[in-house]
């Protein structure tokens, strides 16, 4: 993984683990990574998506994301949004609903 503070960015194209994504994406830089696995459920709209086997494809976006400032802070500002979806408030929320829904149908 590359992550440049400079330029707001960081690359991952082939990581096999979300958290580093998520990690990144909740420090306020767009990420790069991989369109395959589960990346692209936990990323997808939220972080540039590319084929990790495709070189071309990961030197175009790591050239867009490093060049387009625009397009750069889209990212940046999607992801921290996507970011709150993994914190440990929204994961506690969850339970309690998944405990509640439980608690709350009627015995077999």
């Amino acid at each position: 993984m590359v992550t440049t503070k400079r330029s707001g960015s960081a690359t991952w194209p082939r990581n096999s683990c979300a958290t580093e994504s998520s990690v990144c994406v909740a420090c306020g830089v767009a990420v790069l990574t991989s369109s395959t696995s589960a990346l692209q459920e936990i990323a997808g709209g939220y972080a540039y998506l590319c084929d990790p086997m495709d070189v071309d494809a990961i030197a175009r976006g790591v050239a867009e994301l490093a060049t387009d400032p625009a397009r750069r802070a889209e990212f940046a500002s999607l992801g921290l949004k996507r970011a709150g979806d993994f914190s440990w408030d929204h994961a506690a929320q969850q339970t309690l609903e998944v405990y509640a829904s439980a608690l709350a149908r009627p015995e077999r």
